[in-house]
């Protein structure tokens, strides 16, 4: 039954679902299993519960605010705090959802945004320059102003159609799922949808691209979005223009390597126009490479298994298991 719903709701879940999931799980022999959740429900809550014994580490990744996503935030947020206080490590995106945790748990870091650096290699200028039949938008007027991501109602629509009016001779691609309301946009002449791509084909129409963007409104519900295209389009080398985002900031403040602006028209204008006139060369483009390398996906899941083991050898220590049978006889 789905989460936060009634009494009896959870009732049948607990007394019909989860005993069926304990024996399955005994069946495959799954004695001491590790537990790796992401949602803060109630139904998550009973199966750590369930299914947890001396052994177990339970891992809560913290991708999201939840509490502006679920359909009952305070139900959502009582249910956190029991999730938390029950986890052995919690990994989180951004400072603001690991600031929150950690009311709760010690155990809490940080993970960058991920990027597969073998998907988007650093394309250097001469390289691009001597292959120009690879140029899937050569018919295209310059500069190629590109957004890699779904088109969705976390994208500021109102300031995409005022930029791109105020810029008719520049070329706009579009390039993944359209989940949103898109017809004003699909109106200008200027503007050109390209349609959701494999994932592994996504930097050859980066390489493109003269400036990336991050158009995401800036509100309550993109507080802690940490999007993943930033390391993407660094990776290649490109410049990056973001909206305001407190994670962007952050992100920036670090290693100043993005453009940001406000959402409006006439100052992110003047951010896509600076990153334009940047210089073109190596040196740049590696630094912009060298930052995206620190969320390298081989590199963030070794770390964060190296964080698991700890766990799991404290959890076999015989005064590890000793404590946790009596502490709750305390």
């Amino acid at each position: 039954m789905p989460p936060f719903s009634s009494f009896a709701s959870r009732f049948l879940n607990r007394y019909l679902l989860m005993p069926g999931l304990k024996r399955i799980s005994r069946k495959l022999g799954f004695n001491d299993p590790l537990l790796w959740v992401y949602l803060p429900t109630d139904t998550v809550v009973d199966l750590v519960r369930l299914l947890s014994n001396p052994h177990t580490v339970v891992v809560y990744y913290c991708g999201a605010d939840f509490t502006l996503l679920a359909p009952n935030a305070q139900q959502c947020r009582d249910h956190e705090t029991e999730l938390l206080a029950l986890s052995d490590l919690v990994l989180t995106t951004c400072s603001q959802l690991a600031e929150r945790c950690r009311r709760y748990n010690g155990k809490v870091h940080i993970i960058p945004a991920v990027v597969n650096l073998e998907e988007f290699p650093l394309i250097e200028n001469h390289e691009a320059a001597t292959h120009p039949g690879t140029n899937l938008f050569s018919g295209l007027p310059r500069p190629i102003i590109g957004y890699v991501g779904g088109l969705h109602r976390f994208i500021d629509h109102e300031l995409l159609f005022e930029i791109m009016r105020r810029r008719p001779d520049w070329s706009w691609i579009f390039v993944g799922a359209i989940t949103s309301e898109i017809s004003k946009l699909a109106a200008m002449p200027n503007a050109h949808f390209i349609g959701q791509r494999p994932h592994a084909s996504l930097a050859q129409y980066i390489k493109e691209f003269d400036v990336c963007l991050v158009p995401y409104v800036n509100n309550a519900s993109t507080a802690t979005v940490v999007p993943m295209k930033v390391n993407e389009y660094l990776a290649m080398g490109k410049p990056v223009v973001s909206t305001m985002l407190p994670t962007v900031c952050d992100f920036n403040n670090r290693h100043r390597v993005l453009i940001t602006a406000p959402n409006q028209a006439e100052k992110f204008l003047k951010a896509i126009e600076g990153a334009l006139s940047l210089p073109n060369d190596a040196e740049i483009s590696s630094r912009r490479r060298e930052v995206a390398e620190l969320g390298d996906c081989k590199t963030v899941v070794n770390t964060i298994s190296k964080w698991i083991e700890l766990e799991l050898h404290e959890k076999s220590s015989p005064q590890a298991i000793l404590e946790s049978v009596v502490v709750p006889l305390t």
